[in-house]
């Protein structure tokens, strides 16, 4: 099963890779250019904000 933030591209393509930091990488259309913007969720955003103290 898709999460919600699947896009319908996720169906035809695989998602480029993208470079998230200086270890870690991902596979996902969310970071293309072209893609909607999203709200992530809260636990992302607080897992962001404690990462970036």
């Amino acid at each position: 099963m898709r999460n919600e933030f699947a896009l319908a591209i996720d169906y035809e393509e695989m998602p480029p890779m993208f470079q998230v930091s200086p270890t870690h990488s991902a596979a996902t259309w969310l970071l293309d250019k072209r893609a909607p913007k999203i709200q992530p969720p809260q636990i992302f955003r607080e897992e962001r904000a404690a990462n970036e103290r």
